[in-house]
Order: structure tokens, then C-alpha cells, then sequence
């Protein structure tokens, strides 16, 4: 008769989202990228984990309850292929970023939306995007609407008026906005921002210090526009606004990145409300294994830099349902002509009119396709990147992989160092 232990380990098999890293030649760090645990083990550990055989049952409900093993009667992939439908077509959730113009005040070089012809919004327009969120919201659905453009705060008459007819409807959105954060006068901060337009969360970039930035951006006729950008992000955090700075770099302005790291450390550190990250700009080319390379060090610089300005916490990537808001079936970029898009880098191929029954076209079929390449469905980091950035895999975009994914040897070591060795001292 079998013992209820070799019963036990005839349960049981080892996740295939497992990515084992050696931290060095006597620890190694696993992180499952299904369940988001991260846990050591010294090389006998790890070599006892690896034959379940030799595991007792204690051992084996540790390991069960982490996700580093699973049921052998579970299949991970269908799961994660079941969320995956389930997120895109789900009712719960709607997403709107609306371009209130595609008018902007800055000239930025990297700019996707260049040779957009510039359109605004008008109040007709206005009152049917507030009709069309009014009619495909579902009575419990959490509804998200970001300010978008163009510069959105080029038409702020549009944002009240759509604000205003919400809140007639009974409908409480959770309000963010995209802008560069030029354009914030004393009555939005002190006024409109947290009480008329209940807005929650800001994002504005930054290309780096005082005269990159002023260079990058080609603001017309305006002069100190970095100083009043700065200013502007300090009156958004005493209004309790949560605040993102996105720091846009490349090969050029890494070290006017690093400059700017140092003002927002002086002055934004200590506010819990404000949050800071650098993102690559977009290549335009495949990179070679050196230009790979270098590219890995200079975004492990300038994190690290960043957490030693308090500005950055070390996290890893976790299990997302879909890779965006664009492939859910009830989310939509609105233009100012009233014209709906899935994505903001995509406004040339619209999928319907808020005037108008939404058609089943095949841009829209493509945005919210659940089937992925053979490639990315058995790739390890599938529970992170759900194959990738749809622009990227219709041709739109150049971004494929999550961000992280070239740097996760050395994210993990990091999260590692801070998370768990520290803590073990």
C-alpha cells in the first residue's frame, strides 16, 4: 500500500513558470511568474526540490502554497488562456482616454502622434463621448477615463462639460490625465483639478534637466517652462494629486536624465503621492547583442540611481489578466471628432463613432485576439508580458517584450538584496 507521502508526491509537479537564476554558486533565487512568489535556496535545497521525491509533506505544502509546484491534474497555460478571454471580454472594467484635442503646445521630435491633423472637441461632440460612456457602462463596471491629446489642457471647457454630464448621469469614473504639465494655473490646482474635475492621478515627462528638456520639448513663446513644470508637479502634490513623472530617455540625454534625477530627489522625495520612472524611448531598429547590452546597463544605472534618491522602489512584474486596456472589447480611445480607436498610437484605423453602433470590423477583432504566437504562449515569462504589446504585434508600434525582461537576472538580484537579504541580517 502506497504511504499518504508517496501519495503526496505523486500529486504534484513542478511549474513550468518557474525561472531559476543562480545568485551565486551556493544560493539560487526562483521566481514563478505565475504566482509572483520569489524565493532562496541554497544548491541542496534546490536540488531536493527538484525530485519531489525526496521532499516531505511539510516541504511540499510550502511549495504548493508559493506555486512552485502544482497539481498534476492542473494545466497553468489554460488558465492563463481562460483569464486572458475572460479579462478581454469582460463587462466589469471600460477604459476611455480621451483626447479632448490634438492640438499640442510642444514640438516633442519623438512624438507618435506627429502629422495628426490638429482637431478639438466641441460641446456636441462632448455630450455624445458622455452618452456613449453613459450607455456601454454596466451598473457595477469600474469606469476609468484619462485626459488625453494633443495637450488635453488646450481644451479644458470640453473636460468640464463631460465631467459635468457624468455626474448628472450618476456616473463616478476614476479620473486621470496625460499631460506635459506646462499649462496648470493657480485655479486648476487650487480649484478645478480636485474638486471639479476629481482628478486622481497625473502623469507628466520630463526629457531631462532645465536646457534638454526646454530643447526636446519646443515649447513656442515660452520662456521657463522647466521651472513651471517643476512648480506645477509641487502644487499637484500639496493638492494630495498623485503625481507620475515619466522620464523619457535615449543615448543622447542620459546624463541630463541623471541631472534631473538629482532636482525631483531635493524636492519630491519625501512626498508619498509622487512617483518617478525612466523609460526607454522606442527604437526604430533591432538591436545588435551590444547595443542589447548597453542598453541593460544604462536602465540598471539609472534605477539604481533613482532608488538612491528615494525615488524608486525595487519591484518585480506580475501576473497581468491582458497586456492592456486597448484589447479589452469595452475600452476605447475617443478622437475629438467623436471617431473610437483601441490604441492612442493607432488613429488611423478606427473601429466605430460614439454616434454610431460600434461594428465588429476586423481592427477591432485583431485588438482583442486572446490567441498568441507558439512563441510567446511557451515562453516562461508568458504570466507577465501576455505576448506583448499589441501595436507592436500588429505592426504599429515597435515594442514587443515587457521592459523588464532584458534586465530580469539583475532585477531579481536586486529585489533579492533589498526584499529578503536584507531583511536576513
Amino acid at each position: 500500500m502506497m504511504s499518504v507521502t508517496e501519495t503526496s508526491k505523486n500529486m504534484y509537479r513542478i511549474s513550468e513558470y518557474n525561472y531559476c537564476l543562480d545568485y551565486n554558486t551556493e544560493i539560487k533565487i526562483i521566481f514563478n511568474t505565475f504566482s509572483g512568489a520569489i524565493v532562496s535556496m541554497s544548491s541542496t535545497e534546490y536540488s531536493r526540490f527538484m525530485d519531489l521525491s525526496l521532499c516531505t509533506d511539510s516541504e511540499l505544502e510550502t511549495f504548493h502554497s508559493v506555486g512552485l509546484i502544482i497539481p498534476k491534474s492542473n494545466d497553468t497555460k489554460r488558465v492563463i488562456d481562460f483569464n486572458r478571454a475572460a479579462g478581454v471580454f469582460s463587462n466589469k472594467k471600460h477604459t476611455y482616454a480621451i483626447l479632448t484635442t490634438t492640438e499640442c503646445n510642444a514640438r516633442c521630435f519623438y512624438c507618435y502622434e506627429k502629422g495628426t491633423p490638429h482637431y478639438n472637441m466641441n460641446i456636441d461632440v462632448a455630450d455624445k463621448v458622455s452618452n456613449f460612456i453613459s450607455s456601454k457602462s454596466a451598473e457595477k463596471s469600474k469606469i476609468d477615463v484619462q485626459w488625453f491629446g494633443g495637450e488635453p489642457l488646450l481644451n479644458p471647457t470640453v473636460i468640464d462639460r463631460i465631467v459635468c454630464n457624468l455626474q448628472q448621469l450618476s456616473i463616478t469614473p476614476s479620473y486621470s490625465m496625460i499631460t506635459n504639465g506646462l499649462l496648470f494655473d493657480e485655479k486648476m490646482l487650487q480649484h478645478s483639478l480636485k474638486n471639479n474635475w476629481a482628478i486622481e492621478r497625473v502623469q507628466i515627462t520630463l526629457d531631462g534637466d532645465k536646457k534638454e528638456y526646454e530643447n526636446r520639448k519646443q515649447y513656442v513663446n515660452v520662456s521657463n517652462a522647466f521651472e513651471r513644470v517643476i512648480e506645477n508637479i509641487s502644487g499637484l502634490l500639496k493638492q494630495s494629486i498623485n503625481v507620475s513623472v515619466r522620464l523619457n530617455y535615449d543615448v543622447n540625454n542620459v546624463d541630463s536624465i541623471i541631472r534631473v534625477i538629482d532636482t525631483l530627489g531635493e524636492r519630491f522625495s519625501a512626498y508619498k503621492n509622487f512617483k518617478c520612472y525612466v523609460y526607454p524611448l522606442f527604437d526604430i531598429h533591432e538591436k545588435t547583442e551590444l547595443e542589447q547590452l548597453e542598453a541593460n546597463k544604462t536602465l540598471l544605472k539609472l534605477w539604481n540611481i533613482l532608488k538612491n534618491k528615494n525615488l524608486y522602489k525595487v519591484n518585480l512584474p506580475l501576473y497581468r489578466q491582458t497586456n492592456c486596456y486597448a484589447c479589452n472589447a469595452n475600452s476605447f480611445v475617443i478622437h475629438p471628432s467623436g471617431d473610437l480607436f483601441k490604441c492612442s498610437m493607432d488613429l488611423e484605423n478606427k473601429v466605430g463613432n460614439v454616434d454610431s453602433v460600434i461594428d465588429k470590423n476586423n481592427i477591432l477583432l485583431d485588438w482583442c485576439d486572446i490567441n498568441l504566437s507558439d512563441k510567446c504562449h511557451e515562453c516562461i515569462f508568458l504570466p507577465l508580458c501576455q505576448g506583448g504589446c499589441t501595436a507592436g504585434k500588429l505592426g504599429i508600434a515597435h515594442i514587443n517584450c515587457f521592459l523588464e525582461k532584458n534586465v530580469i537576472d539583475d532585477l531579481l538580484k536586486m529585489y533579492y538584496e533589498e526584499k529578503i537579504l536584507n531583511k536576513a541580517i
